[in-house]
């Protein structure tokens, strides 16, 4: 008898995951769990739950409890009053935080997971789909949408079940909210478990296994072409809001103003963020420096259908757009870690020291946290305080004879991405999870 696994997303669109439902369906008995009519690319699988979206608590209530709920050592919770660029009442709220935590450290108030445990742990409206499924694989950040509190809340009491909290992206650990009733953790690396600890001390007794990154799997099944004519630079845009979606526009102008100045026979290519309309950008459209590379088709995604966002359709396309750039510009996008594995030069901004809109950008993303202070990676010339410092590092890779210097940086990066081809990523996670699950019988 098969194993009875449960996977539970709304993320219904994303060719990496889909493409892991099929291969896990090959090995076990495997249920789709959502909570969104928008089938997406599962339209045709014959195992789908819809779970019951109705909540114990309105939105408002749920938000109180997350409020008062204790903070961790995220980025996200440590740095929230320098992070707060948006909410009125600023100096009221970063003050309620300071008070938040300060009870936090002397352990009086419970996690969020602890309140979603104690709330729904006796919730029976969707035992009919927990008695198909006897493992239950999550997004750790599911915690977030309110919509899977009853199912997850409920799981987390029955000892006859197993619930896996897959860390799907290397940014994950630096989120606030983590769900910490798991039994399971599917992690990248061991690098990343020793941040995740820090992060989330709550965590420390639980069982954690690595699987790789599995939303780069096309890295090691396809082979880039250089096909491209011009000399270009790319940037990948890694904000949606905007307040600092326009901040990022101004810092690209920027950057596109000084290389055309000082490489006038390079362009800037920029990737959009994949959830903001192409009408955000018009001013880049017009800047005669910089190439706005659009990609994928449009859709909606979660139950409401609230956010469009762009699928990616062809990651030959992509790989190729970043194997054949002179450099990457990096920010924090993703894009940084697939440029290490291909080789492709990187250009690690930490502007922390800058003025305007280069201030707010980097003291909300805080990347030197989340790439440089992770992997230890200060001393590399890879990592620029000032644009003065970018053009001086883009001279030195497009050199031949001083390119070998810059490459370390994305050699170190390749080995966090630790991207296997044989047994690939893929055939790891199964593997690993049939472990778990045992024979099934």
């Amino acid at each position: 008898m098969k194993n009875r696994i449960g996977i539970v997303t709304n993320d219904l669109k994303n060719q990496d995951k889909y493409e892991l439902f099929l291969s896990l369906s090959q090995e076990c008995n495997i249920s789709l769990i959502t909570t969104s009519s928008e089938l997406g690319l599962y339209s045709n699988i014959s195992k789908i739950y819809n779970i019951s979206t109705e909540r114990l608590f309105k939105d408002k209530i749920g938000s109180l409890i997350y409020l008062f709920s204790s903070i961790c050592n995220s980025i996200t919770d440590t740095q929230f009053p320098k992070r707060n660029l948006y909410r009125k009442n600023r100096f009221i709220v970063n003050q309620l935080h300071f008070i938040k935590l300060a009870l936090s450290r002397i352990n009086l108030l419970p996690s969020y997971s602890k309140f979603i445990e104690t709330l729904y742990k006796n919730d029976l409206r969707n035992e009919k789909v927990l008695a198909e499924c006897d493992i239950f694989i999550f997004d750790s950040l599911l915690i977030n949408v309110e919509d899977f509190h009853s199912l997850l809340g409920r799981v987390s009491s029955m000892n006859s079940k197993i619930l896996i909290a897959d860390v799907y992206s290397w940014d994950n650990v630096h989120y606030s909210s983590m769900t910490y009733f798991a039994d399971y953790y599917f992690l990248w690396n061991k690098e990343l478990k020793s941040r995740l600890i820090h992060d989330h001390p709550a965590l420390i007794q639980k069982e954690f296994r690595y699987t790789g990154v599995q939303y780069m799997n096309y890295l090691t099944s396809l082979k880039p072409n250089k096909k491209y004519c011009t000399d270009y630079i790319l940037y990948a845009a890694v904000f949606c809001d905007d307040i600092l979606g326009e901040c990022e526009i101004l810092l690209v102008l920027d950057l596109a103003d000084k290389i055309r100045r000082a490489l006038p026979n390079i362009k800037l290519y920029f990737r959009p963020y994949p959830s903001v309309d192409r009408s955000f950008y018009y001013r880049l459209y017009d800047h005669p420096g910089i190439e706005v590379k659009e990609y994928g088709v449009h859709s909606r995604r979660y139950e409401n259908n609230s956010e469009v966002i762009r699928t990616e359709c062809n990651k030959q396309e992509k790989m190729d757009l970043i194997y054949n750039a002179k450099a990457f510009i990096s920010t924090g996008s993703t894009f940084t870690l697939e440029a290490a594995y291909l080789s492709t030069p990187i250009i690690q901004l930490d502007l922390e020291d800058g003025e305007g809109y280069q201030s707010k950008i980097f003291e909300r993303l805080h990347i030197s946290d989340h790439i440089i202070k992770t992997l230890f990676l200060y001393e590399y010339p890879n990592v620029v305080r000032s644009t003065s410092e970018l053009l001086f590092a883009l001279e030195g890779i497009l050199n031949e004879r001083t390119k070998e210097n810059y490459l370390q940086y994305g050699a170190r990066l390749k080995e966090f991405v630790n991207l296997k081809k044989k047994p690939d990523n893929r055939e790891r996670y199964i593997r690993i999870l049939k472990d778990i699950a045992g024979d099934g019988t």
